[in-house]
């Protein structure tokens, strides 16, 4: 982003960028505006089409988003990767490249190259979306996340778009996607709204494709892992999931103990940082039912979150308490389990109880959108410590 103002810009020269611009920042269509109904809204999902032709419409109305056709999926549908950014970014994003790929891996290059790479670079930052179809909040998280971070001067989104650099994938299982919003829909208001599908959401996989990232045995996985061990090398890779309905609220790291004596100690640490760092902010926030360091380790070398850590990324993992896929949930406090098990009391590691009530797609969104916010918080305030 420019820094510098035009010398003596004549007023109606001036009045008018200033219209252009206003033009500009109001044909960028905000989620429910192309959608035609509130985000994350009862009973109502959106599906791949109204999903992709979102990112569609957002890329060809702002100059800070670009998307990227990575390849076909398996039933042939497009897999998407939104990159976000400002101008100034955007402009050299090649160069920006070379710098993560250098900082992947030095090796022959030399310490005056690697150190213009962390002086230049910019760090990047993947979000997966949604690769189980069941957890159906994340591809609307990324609607609203891609259209924040385009448009508004608030922070975090103003600087994370000035010091980052954000790689969406809009969802990583676009054929489960529209599977499960086609029976949805059909079964919404039925005796059957709610239930599990009776196909696999993917073709050969159904929900262990989050089992396959060390085989590559399915399309998807082969596209993401070309994109963050090939194209782009991001720093830290978040994946956006969604769990059962009676535990916490949401999981953040840090991951539970033992602790996986081959990963390496500072990624390690990172993924602690930013995990507490977030789930201060969110508990500041006043968002309760926030847990960490239970239920998930980091000892599977074949999920979605793990794999990256063994290539030098730092793999967040949120997982979210679910509704009945877009139908609200009520929960009394005596239907909920304590994370870890145990008394569902403040601990340490769940310092604020949820105290139940109706849970929400749209509950799913704000939490969700919180982590965000504390995560391009962290990465933007200190971008060359995330970089080394």
């Amino acid at each position: 982003m420019l820094r510098t103002r035009p010398a003596r810009l004549p007023s109606v020269a001036l009045a008018a960028t200033l219209l252009a611009a206003c033009a500009a920042a109001q044909a960028v269509p905000t989620p429910a505006e192309h959608l035609g109904r509130s985000v994350g809204g009862d009973f109502t999902l959106a599906d791949w089409g109204e999903v992709s032709g979102y990112y569609e419409r957002l890329a060809a109305a702002s100059p800070r988003v670009r998307l990227e056709r990575v390849g076909q999926t398996t039933e042939g549908r497009d897999f998407l990767l939104a990159v976000i950014s400002d101008e100034a970014n955007l402009a050299r994003l090649e160069e920006l490249r070379g710098h993560a790929a250098v900082l992947a891996d030095p090796r022959g290059v030399g310490d005056e190259r690697v150190e213009q790479a962390l002086r230049e670079g910019r760090p990047f930052l993947m979000i997966s979306l949604a690769m189980h179809s069941t957890e159906v909040a994340a591809p609307q998280l990324g609607l609203e996340l891609a259209w924040r971070l385009a448009t508004s001067d608030e922070e975090p989104y103003r600087s994370a778009r000035e010091r980052l650099v954000v790689l969406l994938l809009p969802c990583t299982n676009p054929d489960g996607l529209d599977h499960v919003v086609e029976w949805y829909r059909a079964t919404v208001g039925t005796p059957y709204e709610g239930a599990r599908m009776t196909q696999l959401y993917q073709r050969y996989a159904g929900h262990d494709n989050n089992r396959d990232w060390f085989m590559l045995s399915l399309q998807e996985t082969r596209l993401v892992s070309q994109l963050l061990y090939e194209r782009w090398h991001p720093q830290v890779y978040w994946d956006v999931h969604q769990q059962g309905q009676r535990g916490e609220r949401l999981f953040v790291p840090p991951f539970r103990d033992p602790l996986n004596p081959n990963l390496d100690p500072g990624l390690i640490a990172g993924i602690g940082a930013l995990g507490t760092r977030a789930l201060m902010d969110l508990t500041r926030e006043g968002l309760t039912g926030v847990a960490t360091g239970v239920r998930f380790d980091m000892w599977w070398n074949g999920g979605n979150r793990n794999v990256p850590v063994r290539h030098n990324m730092i793999g967040l993992l949120t997982e979210a308490a679910s509704a009945e896929l877009a139908s609200p949930l009520f929960l009394e406090r005596r239907d909920l389990r304590a994370p870890g098990g145990g008394e569902y009391a403040p601990t340490n590691t769940f310092p604020a109880p949820w105290p139940g009530g109706w849970w929400r797609v749209r509950d799913i969104l704000d939490y969700e959108h919180a982590f965000a916010r504390s995560l391009l918080r962290s990465l933007a305030a200190e971008p060359r410590t995330w970089l080394e």
